[in-house]
């Protein structure tokens, strides 16, 4: 569902970061994705350091800022420059928490040199669908509506109960669905295969909102309400342990159900939220899908994970 390589959109990237192993190694990643890196190490002392670094970050597609156990101050000064010009920012942290306040910014957390090489992935789906940052003060972003009537179609001709594939087909409806959307979708394994993920996805105002993609694991389940929510339950345990284990920023229960309607609670964590495909389609096409989300996630938070 995705490509081996990005789209050319971004051309030229400022990369701020210490010298040594970690900044270099992601400079040239970058460079193999064919993007001209300007890195602040490379700026000549001797010109105006400070006039040169914001003609730099001015002239650049997006920002790379590396932050290690050494001094970050330069490189926290020109990401807030960078994202004082609405410039796209990918941020990769190694032995030392995040920022606090990297909301609007995609980050990925390594605790060591020896993950380097899981970077190239993350720099690939950050070329992918990397746009500008809403502005700090923008508290409500544009719907895009989308028409998903020929998902509402797929979803009752495989809930007839002679469907031979319904699991597999369900599978294949939730990602062709997000594709639609607009997000940048990639499978996680071969179809029906049960890994305890489906997909990676990339949607645009959760990964700035988190920083980074979501972990998607689409189930089918079956008996009463109460059976629904168990079940979700479970599953929404499983995929915690799973997303513990990534790098994804929040993880997703998709579940189609036997009921009549859609059972009136669902269960989430601040970490893993369980959401009815009604939902999802409903969401998606009144363009407030992701604010949903965030808003799930926002009120499991306040509730320390509890059904909504």
């Amino acid at each position: 569902m995705t490509e081996t390589k990005p789209e050319p959109r971004f051309r030229t990237c400022f990369v701020s970061g210490p010298a040594g192993q970690a900044t270099e190694a992601i400079a040239d990643m970058l460079t193999g994705f064919g993007v001209a890196v300007l890195s602040a190490n490379a700026i000549s002392l001797g010109a105006s350091l400070t006039d040169e670094i914001l003609r730099g970050i001015a002239s650049a597609d997006f920002i790379v800022v590396v932050l290690t156990d050494q001094g970050a101050e330069n490189a926290i000064f020109e990401l807030g420059v960078a994202r004082g010009m609405n410039k796209p920012a990918l941020v990769f942290t190694f032995g030392r928490m995040p920022p606090s306040d990297l909301h609007g910014i995609i980050y990925r957390s390594l605790d060591s040199l020896d993950r380097l090489p899981d970077v190239a992935a993350d720099i690939a789906r950050f070329l992918r669908n990397a746009k500008s940052p809403p502005p700090l003060s923008d508290e409500a972003p544009v719907a895009h509506r989308r028409k998903l009537g020929w998902a509402r179609d797929e979803l009752r001709a495989l809930r007839d109960p002679g469907s031979p594939h319904r699991y597999e087909e369900f599978e294949s409806l939730i990602g062709r669905v997000l594709e639609a959307s607009g997000a940048d979708v990639e499978r996680a394994g071969q179809p029906g295969a049960d890994r305890g993920v489906d997909f990676v996805v990339w949607l645009n105002d959760v990964a700035y909102a988190l920083g980074g993609p979501i972990l998607v694991e689409c189930k089918v389940l079956r008996g009463g309400s109460g059976s629904v929510i168990k079940n979700a339950e479970f599953y929404v345990g499983k995929l915690s342990k799973l997303l513990a284990k990534s790098d994804a920023s929040l993880g997703l229960l998709v579940f189609d159900h036997d009921r009549s309607a859609s059972p009136p609670t669902s269960f989430a964590t601040p970490d893993v939220i369980a959401i009815s495909v009604e939902d999802v389609i409903n969401g998606l096409e009144a363009g407030t899908f992701e604010q949903d989300i965030l808003q799930r996630r926002r009120r499991a938070a306040f509730v320390g994970g509890a059904r909504e």
